[in-house]
């Protein structure tokens, strides 16, 4: 038994030896190569049932249609992730159990063998992610009407996922006791149930159920693009991966029609999450699941951040003056100075110092790179130049920022702050529909597949599985 502390960031590296494993589970680490495979042994001192196998090894298999060529070949005993949109095949597919949660039954391979087949709705949302910073609102608009939702779950997934108009799933959107979360999640993108801002009053802005070309077309043409005048954008999605190869290259084909030039640029998960911690993309994908089930899982990304930095949409307004002489003051009497001098309605924090880089900054609050030049002159410092950064400011910025506050001071249990916290929710989720940060297309299902021999349970919505009851059965002499 292991006691201590961690950091959070121990918990999710990948550097050197990797993560620091601790846990009560079934199974214990043995092994770890980055990239490749985890394997796991049985813990014999596990409190609960089982587990009954000696060791799970997870394998890392980029591309699906290797992965799921691996399983029709006995090569692998589950398909954690399904097989490839491509290769589904809904009448091959036969449901024996429905457990509300998760729903069983077999699958027909092409290759002419029967497998155990598992789907669940899973709390998980497929989008489209913007880099505010390098994408113009217009474009990120225009994106957004040109996307059929119905269309990518229908043609794409073949109706296995469900279209998404908002980031939260159905399953944890917004309910007060008694309310089906579905029905309001249902009701706020149809007919503006519950908006919080006036604009979305009738619901989700941008079409639901069919592309709006020339919608997309006016707000290019008012943004000044035109055919003489064409937008050129990079869309980056994951290697290997059919769906998104698929509304990638539709949306690209479309957008000729908005003037958007869009080049398309595969590269695997690690890539892309790194490339967007350091903002280098204009557009990529993404789905991302719940760790919890409540809306501020996936909503905490939304408002502006104080700091860009792990922002992926780099949503946010700064406005940062270099070569300060703060004359031997220290950052908090900088930071009083400046801020009295500009005489702002917004909170002192929101003025950051950095006296180690000479910087004085400004973060979401509409100051100009005059205004906190005059003020820091006003405040008897020397400096440089101040520029604008991150996106352009948006006056949602410190309205959603002001709501957020809100999400902070109402975590609480008791009703009134779920209520508090639920119309925060519905505010960032119309603040997105305004700022295209991200761009909802459909919700999960997550599918399953086990070899005849593996005896197992489907998992539920929330994905978590221990497979401490895991048998295998010995086809030794078959």
């Amino acid at each position: 038994m292991w006691e201590g502390e961690y950091e959070y960031n121990e918990y999710f590296s990948t550097d050197g030896d990797g993560p620091f494993f601790a846990g009560v589970g079934p199974f214990q680490v043995d092994s770890w190569s980055k990239g490749d495979q985890i394997r796991l042994s049985a813990f014999d001192d596990y409190y609960g049932e089982g587990p009954y196998i000696d060791e799970i090894v997870y394998t890392v298999i980029g591309n699906q249609q290797t992965r799921f060529s691996r399983f029709k070949n006995g090569n692998l005993d589950v398909l954690l992730e399904g097989m490839p949109t491509a290769a589904f095949n809904p009448d091959r597919r036969s449901i024996s159990r429905n457990r509300g949660t998760y729903r069983t039954g077999s699958y027909e391979l092409d290759t002419g063998g029967t497998v155990n087949y598992g789907e669940a709705p899973a709390l998980d949302t497929t989008y489209l992610v913007f880099n505010a910073a390098r994408t113009p609102k217009a474009v990120r608009q225009a994106i957004a009407y040109l996307i059929n939702q119905e269309r990518i779950s229908q043609d794409v997934y073949k109706g296995l996922q469900p279209p998404a108009y908002h980031l939260t799933p159905p399953g944890a959107f917004m309910a007060r006791e008694g309310e089906n979360p579905g029905e309001n999640y249902n009701k706020h993108y149809q007919d503006g149930h519950r908006n919080q801002l006036d604009q979305f009053s009738d619901g989700y802005p941008y079409g639901v159920a069919e592309g709006r070309i020339g919608e997309a077309q006016r707000v290019m043409e008012e943004a000044g693009y035109g055919e003489d005048n064409r937008y050129e954008l990079e869309f980056t999605i994951f290697s290997g991966n059919s769906a998104w190869q698929s509304i990638a290259q539709t949306l690209r084909d479309k957008a000729t029609a908005a003037y958007i030039d869009i080049s398309i640029v595969e590269a695997d998960f690690g890539t892309i999450i790194g490339q967007a911690l350091d903002g280098a993309m204009d557009m990529f994908s993404l789905s991302d699941g719940m760790e919890w089930p409540e809306s501020d899982n996936f909503l905490r990304f939304i408002p502006p951040y104080d700091s860009p930095s792990g922002m992926f949409t780099r949503w946010t307004y700064q406005v940062v003056c270099s070569d300060v002489d703060f004359d031997g003051d220290g950052t908090d009497t900088v930071r009083s100075n400046v801020y009295a001098e500009l005489d702002g309605d917004f909170p002192e924090d929101h003025v950051k110092v950095n006296t180690d880089g000479n910087q004085v900054s400004v973060a979401i609050e509409n100051v100009t790179p005059d205004e906190l030049e005059s003020a820091i002159n006003d405040a008897g410092y020397n400096y440089g130049e101040a520029e604008s950064t991150q996106a352009p400011f948006d006056p949602l910025m410190p309205r959603s920022d002001r709501q957020w506050d809100t999400y902070l001071d109402n975590r609480g249990p008791s009703e009134e702050a779920t209520r508090a916290r639920d119309e925060v929710y519905y505010f960032q989720e119309e603040v997105n529909w305004a700022a295209v940060q991200e761009l909802p297309l459909v919700h999960s299902v997550t599918q399953r597949l086990w070899q005849d021999r593996v005896n197992a349970r489907m998992a539920g919505t929330m994905e978590d599985q221990t497979f401490n009851s895991l048998t295998l059965e010995d086809t030794s002499d078959s």
